[in-house]
């Protein structure tokens, strides 16, 4: 806007500090004004800016410790006598699961031109494909509000869509920006049936069942107070191990000391009595479960008994 300040940040990879050239190729009297500043920052009022209701360049060349130089960057700049407002898109804080709904929300900032703010329309459009929506690239959401909700399941973990916001307001005219939404898979859960500590007979066998671990992007938790609904996923993994409690020490064969082996299933079994039992204490046995890069870890401790 003629009455606002026009704050231009750019930042470059180096290990040491960088200076910046800012240059205004097509207008003298800015140029003059840009050649003042070496850093990454700057900040730049109207009045040193060309008249309204055009557009203009300025451009910005990373400069290094030793003097090399990068490709320069054009920045282009439209000054309008009542302009529209700055929008942004503003994420939920932390990470977004399709497990849960997600709110994304608009945020305006207005020009010191304007002396009454009217109404801002907002219009979303979240699509598979680069914006604009179309018969082979449809719309998966939109809104008219200034929040899109994104519901529990709609969108594949892993994927990433495109999101354009447009904004409507009457007097300054409209602008958009785009950006991009992926959401993170799920940690996985484990767990073992019979809770996180048991009691067995030095001569029995246990019974470990980690079958009600799960993927919470492939198994949906259940609505509120239901139960989890049995759900198999062939694509989880399972490692069984085991160690004295105490010590941390592996368990180990009487038969010959080697390493106790747990087979490497969902539900499996431990024979007690062909496992040397540890000084004091009992047994740990752990199961980490895994799909792709995720894992995820339970437990029981097994008081021993004659």
């Amino acid at each position: 806007g003629t009455c606002d300040t026009v704050l231009i940040e750019v930042e470059g990879a180096s290990p040491r500090p960088m200076t910046y050239v800012w240059r205004a190729p097509l207008d003298a009297s800015l140029d003059a004004v840009l050649l003042a500043h070496s850093s990454g920052s700057i900040s730049l009022p109207a009045s040193a800016l060309p008249r309204a209701e055009v557009k203009f360049e300025i451009t910005v060349t990373a400069v290094t410790f030793l003097g090399g130089t990068s490709e320069p960057r054009t920045i282009t700049i439209a000054k309008r006598a009542l302009p529209p407002p700055l929008v942004s898109i503003l994420f939920p804080a932390g990470p977004m699961y399709t497990t849960a709904s997600n709110d994304i929300t608009a945020s305006a900032e207005f020009s010191a031109c304007l002396l009454e703010q009217a109404p801002v329309n907002f219009a979303w459009s979240l699509t598979a494909a680069p914006p604009p929506a179309s018969a082979s690239n449809p719309e998966i959401l939109n809104s008219s509000t200034s929040t899109l909700t994104i519901p529990p399941g709609v969108l594949t973990p892993g994927t990433t869509y495109h999101l354009r916001l447009f904004a409507l307001q009457s007097g300054s005219g409209s602008t958009s920006v785009e950006t991009t939404v992926a959401l993170e898979r799920s940690p996985l859960k484990a767990s073992i049936l019979g809770g996180s500590s048991r009691t067995v007979g030095t001569a029995n066998t246990v019974t470990l069942d980690a079958s009600s671990s799960l993927d919470p992007d492939t198994c949906p938790p259940p609505l509120e107070g239901e139960p989890q609904a049995a759900c198999g996923d062939a694509s989880l993994g399972y490692s069984w191990s085991c160690k004295h409690t105490l010590t941390g020490d592996p368990c180990r064969l009487k038969a010959n000391s080697a390493s106790v082996a747990i087979a490497g299933t969902a539900v499996t079994s431990l024979d007690i009595s062909i496992v040397t039992p540890p000084p004091e204490g009992g047994l740990t046995v752990a199961c980490e479960v895994s799909k792709g890069t995720r894992t995820a870890s339970a437990a029981v401790e097994l008081a021993l008994v004659e």
